[in-house]
């Protein structure tokens, strides 16, 4: 005990250190139990959409800062001169300055961050369902990809080589004769309600170039009951909400068959080549290899024509290149 003492009450080096390094501890256990907590409460307070938002925001500041430490703290500590006012004052002003720097630099790529993340012309592949594989699988490739977090697969309609590019889109005009059903209600959505969890609300997105004042489509009346256009697009966005469900039933289903298979496409562009890898389609060898029970469920459900059309639509790949090399010209 008077061991403990002597470092807790001493002015030895021995002492400094075990006092200094007591405070950093309980200083840091302090900030990520603080830290913890508040991501709790935000989960609850925040829809999932707005958490991960909030989640991307503090990765990158936090990455910002690290990078941008330039050790003034650490200075200040191991410099004979750190109880000295000029050098406390300089430290200081190198911090505002640092902080200044690091305020403009996040308000310059605010922007365009938002811009790309909510832009669905920027995306090169977008969720599908299964009730539209027929349309889809005659103009666009169809794949499956797997969350690596999860392990589950989502069925994709393939719309660029690259993330960033939409080979449909250009001009704000879609140019391809059937627009995918993920897009149709856009800029709606629904997100869960905060305060009922099994409740959907409906969402805009205000900063789309397709929601103004004046415009030909409204979402209220004068006397703010809903519009016919409204009540129309919640039911379609109810009724892709359903056939998502199914999808998600369907994938799982080509899952446990194990049916689908990595597959890399490969095109050639301009005489280079290029290839898609990470994706997953249906084998078609495993498919046939299936006993007549297990192939009779799949057509009870109505799983047999989505099946074939994805694996038609992988014919689509050249066409894709196609549209590629045209907009580049």
């Amino acid at each position: 005990m008077s061991g403990l003492r002597a470092l807790a009450q001493g002015n030895s080096l021995a002492a400094r250190a075990f006092r200094s390094g007591g405070l950093t501890i309980v200083g840091y256990g302090g900030s990520q139990a603080l830290r913890l907590a508040s991501n709790l409460i935000l989960t609850r307070l925040l829809f999932p959409e707005a958490f991960g938002v909030m989640s991307l925001v503090w990765v990158f500041l936090q990455g910002l800062s690290n990078l941008s430490d330039m050790g003034v703290n650490q200075s200040i500590l191991q410099s004979k001169k750190g109880e000295e006012r000029a050098f406390l004052d300089t430290a200081w002003t190198i911090q505002v300055l640092r902080g200044a720097i690091l305020l403009a630099l996040t308000w310059a790529m605010a922007a365009p961050v938002a811009a790309y993340y909510n832009a669905p012309d920027l995306e090169h592949i977008l969720p599908v369902v299964v009730h539209e594989f027929a349309a889809l699988c005659t103009e666009y490739p169809i794949v499956y990809v797997k969350n690596a977090d999860t392990g589950q697969f989502q069925a994709v309609a393939v719309v660029g080589f690259e993330p960033g590019e939409n080979l449909f889109c250009g001009d704000d005009v879609w140019h391809g004769s059937y627009v995918p059903s993920c897009l149709q209600s856009y800029p709606l959505r629904f997100v869960n309600d905060q305060n009922d969890e099994k409740n959907l609300l409906i969402a805009i997105d205000e900063e789309s170039d397709l929601v103004r004042e004046g415009g030909e489509n409204r979402l209220f009346d004068e006397k703010g009951v809903e519009t016919e256009y409204l009540n129309n697009r919640a039911g379609n966005m109810m009724r892709h909400l359903e056939s998502s469900e199914i999808t998600k039933g369907f994938v799982n289903q080509l899952s446990k068959l194990e049916l689908l298979v990595q597959k890399n496409l490969s095109v050639e562009i301009d005489g280079k080549p290029l290839t898609i890898g990470g994706i997953y389609t249906v084998d078609e060898k495993k498919l046939n290899e299936l006993d007549a029970e297990t192939f009779e469920d799949l057509r009870k459900h109505g799983f047999v024509a989505p099946i074939y059309a994805q694996m038609i639509s992988v014919n689509q790949v050249p066409k894709l290149a196609k549209l590629k090399i045209d907009r580049s010209k």
